[in-house]
């Protein structure tokens, strides 16, 4: 799905594309794992618009 490089002893870098922000934010949520988007903001601010969603669902 992408490419990884380390990136410390406790952290990798991992490179992926999409077709979309949003299939991305789906994906990454999916993986149901720590981490932190370091770009592009478009798949930033769709991983908050899902996690807002889940929330509004899950009241």
């Amino acid at each position: 799905m992408g490419t990884h490089s380390p990136d410390g002893p406790e952290a990798t870098v991992v490179r992926i594309g999409g077709n979309s922000a949003d299939q991305l934010a789906a994906y990454l949520l999916g993986l149901a794992a720590p981490l932190t988007v370091l770009s592009p903001d478009e798949v930033r601010r769709a991983l908050v618009r899902h996690a807002h969603a889940f929330l509004a669902a899950h009241r």
